[in-house]
C-alpha cells in the first residue's frame, strides 16, 4: 500500500508498519487539527494546546460546548514522565491504566493510557526521555489531555538519554533524576504516619557500574512498586530527588516517580 510506505518512509524506517498502516488510515478517516478540516500529519504537543485553545476561543466565542466534536490526532513528542501503573475496574474485571506526560515543561499534557496502550508502555520500552510517536489519540478539550482508546498504537521513535549509571555525578539537590542500577539490599515496606496521612515506605541500596552504592528511600506507589523485586535485580528509577543527609547522598522516590525492573531485551514493570 503506497500511504503505508509513505509513513514508513516519514519516520525513516522506525515505525512497523503495522503502525504505518495505523496512521495511513486515520489520515483517511478523521479531519483533524490543522483548523482547516485538512489532516494535519503528526503533531507535537505545543501545536495540540494551541488547537485546544482555538477550539476553545471559538467554542465561547458561540455560546457552546467543549463536548463535540471528538477530534483524533497523531502526537510525536518526548516523554516528559511516567507514573507507575495502577489498576481500574471495568465491568467488574481489573484493567492495567497508567498516565505519562508528554512535551517539555511548559507545553506538556497528560496522556492517559487504558487496558493494551497501558501495557505497551512496558512492552514497548518506553521511558522518561524517549521520544514516542502516539496514534488514535483522542483529544479532551476540556481538560486539555490525551486520551487512549482501542485504536490507539505506540512506537518509539528515539530512546532516552541522560541515564545515569555512575552515581558519582549524583549531587545534593538534584531533582528529575534518572538512574540505573543493581539492587543490594532491600529493608521490608512498613507505614509510617505523615502529616496528611500514613503511606507505604522502605528503603534499598542500589550499586553502580563501578561498585558505588547509594541508599534509596521509597514512599507509596514505589515502595509497592519493589515489594515485587528481588535483591540482584537491575532497576530503573525516573523522576527521584537527590538529597545530601549528613554528608551523605541519599535519592528519593515516591508516587510522582517510577520505578521497574530491567533485564536483558527489555524491561518489566513491577
Amino acid at each position: 500500500m503506497a500511504d503505508t510506505d509513505d509513513v514508513v518512509n516519514q519516520f525513516s524506517g522506525m515505525i512497523s508498519r503495522e503502525h504505518a498502516s495505523r496512521i495511513a488510515r486515520n489520515r483517511s478517516e478523521h479531519a483533524a487539527i490543522d483548523g482547516n478540516g485538512a489532516y494535519k500529519s503528526v503533531a507535537a504537543v505545543k501545536e495540540v494546546l494551541s488547537f485546544i485553545e482555538s477550539v476553545k476561543k471559538s467554542k465561547l466565542g458561540a455560546g457552546g460546548s467543549f463536548k463535540a466534536p471528538r477530534y483524533v490526532v497523531d502526537v510525536q513528542d518526548i516523554v516528559y514522565r511516567v507514573f507507575n501503573q495502577e489498576a481500574y475496574a471495568v465491568k467488574g474485571k481489573h484493567s492495567p491504566k497508567r498516565v505519562a506526560v508528554l512535551g517539555t515543561a511548559g507545553n506538556a499534557m497528560k496522556l492517559n493510557l487504558l487496558g493494551k496502550a497501558a501495557i505497551d508502555v512496558d512492552s514497548k520500552l518506553i521511558e522518561r526521555g524517549s521520544v514516542v510517536l502516539v496514534t488514535n489519540a483522542a483529544i479532551d478539550i476540556a481538560s486539555e489531555e490525551l486520551d487512549s482508546s482501542r485504536s490507539t498504537y505506540i512506537s518509539v521513535i528515539s530512546p532516552p538519554h541522560g541515564v545515569i549509571s555512575d552515581f558519582s555525578l549524583l549531587k545534593g539537590g538534584d531533582s528529575k533524576v534518572d538512574l540505573v542500577g543493581r539492587v543490594v539490599e532491600i529493608s521490608k515496606a512498613k507505614s509510617i504516619a505523615r502529616e496528611a496521612g500514613s503511606v507505604l515506605a522502605c528503603t534499598c541500596i542500589l550499586s553502580d557500574e563501578k561498585n558505588k552504592k547509594i541508599t534509596v528511600s521509597l514512599f507509596g506507589s514505589c515502595a509497592l512498586a519493589m515489594e515485587k523485586i528481588g535483591t540482584q535485580s537491575v532497576i530503573k528509577l525516573e523522576f527521584c530527588s537527590v538529597r545530601d543527609a549528613d554528608g551523605a547522598l541519599r535519592v528519593n522516590a515516591g508516587d510522582t516517580s517510577r520505578v521497574f525492573r530491567m533485564h536483558p531485551g527489555g524491561m518489566k514493570e513491577c
